[in-house]
């Protein structure tokens, strides 16, 4: 909270500062070492890396439910349709989260750091219910919400790859990273496929624990704040602090909507699109097909290579 020698209070001093804005200001700017993009190539690779590798995690836990049907349908007596939704309900909070969460990272200064790091620790805390459910209900209710959280973590990556590298020299890293997200559903079911030839079907998610938590690790260690305007904006704030000059600010300071209406433009935008343009209504409408196709893949191989063909569980997998 904001409060002066004087002992203003927060409303005050913010009030001093909206008026200082609005006279002689100054603007704070990025010095080059600040700057996520003059940030060394290797670090700026890492941190491309990582953010992929979280991607992949994200994706390939959407497929793995695919192959521990039969686990699931034996283990909680439900039928073969009702463990489906393992997969349908993961892929549902997959869709939905970003319009709700994506607008979090550049509203109120958040930032896409702390969206990585609370949509993963989440990621983690909501999959250990799915590795140790004790009926199907628990299961699929942390299943959609484990594909909201890992949403969330999908919604601002292209964002922090994009933060990273100028338009000039931004394909090579975006590619790595878009590749990502498509080898991720067709990972699950090879990792599915080796751990349920060995052991219990359970060891597929408490593997996948293993990863997430690996993976929250890299995070904190090695992908930083990338998104300007916020790093902007804790520069000047750091400023006005140090030096109890008001007359610093960022341009997000004088910008900032409310959560609410980026909530709305983020629901509203995609709709519109879709509506209006006619591109985007055919490359959704192409990449519906894509996905829908794969996802059935997903249910009809096991019966097409372990039924009709003999083969077993990992060699289905692979």
């Amino acid at each position: 909270m904001l409060t002066s020698q004087s002992g203003k209070s927060a409303e005050t001093a913010v009030e001093d500062i909206e008026g200082v804005l609005a006279e002689d200001s100054i603007l704070v700017t990025l010095e080059t070492h600040e700057d996520p993009q003059k940030m060394s190539a290797p670090r700026r690779w890492i941190a491309v890396f990582v953010i992929s590798l979280g991607a992949l995690c994200v994706t390939s836990a959407s497929s793995m439910a695919a192959f521990t049907e039969a686990g699931i349908a034996e283990a909680f007596h439900v039928s073969h349709e009702v463990t489906i939704l393992g997969v349908s309900l993961f892929v549902a909070g997959l869709g939905v989260g970003p319009l709700l969460v994506g607008p979090l990272s550049e509203v109120y200064g958040t930032g896409r750091n702390i969206i990585y790091r609370i949509s993963y620790i989440l990621f983690l805390i909501f999959t250990f219910p799915v590795a140790f459910a004790p009926n199907i209900t628990v299961f699929l209710i942390f299943r959609l919400l484990t594909g909201f959280c890992g949403s969330a973590f999908l919604s601002v990556a292209g964002g922090s790859v994009s933060d990273l590298f100028p338009d000039s020299r931004v394909v090579n890293p975006m590619g790595l990273y878009t590749a990502s997200p498509f080898i991720g559903p067709t990972l699950g079911p090879l990792i599915a496929g080796c751990v349920l030839q060995n052991i219990d079907w359970r060891w597929t998610y408490r593997i996948d624990l293993c990863w997430i938590f690996g993976q929250c690790i890299l995070l904190f260690i090695f992908v930083p704040e990338t998104y300007a305007p916020v790093l902007l904006k804790k520069k000047a704030a750091r400023l006005r602090k140090e030096t109890g000059n008001l007359k610093y600010y960022a341009p997000l300071d004088r910008t900032q909507g409310s959560l609410a209406s980026a909530i709305l433009i983020s629901c509203y935008k995609p709709f519109q699109l879709v509506l209006f343009d006619r591109m985007a209504l055919l490359l959704n409408t192409w990449n519906a097909l894509l996905l829908g196709i794969l996802y059935l893949a997903f249910q009809a191989f096991p019966i097409i290579f372990e039924d009709k063909h003999h083969f077993d569980l990992q060699m289905t997998g692979l």
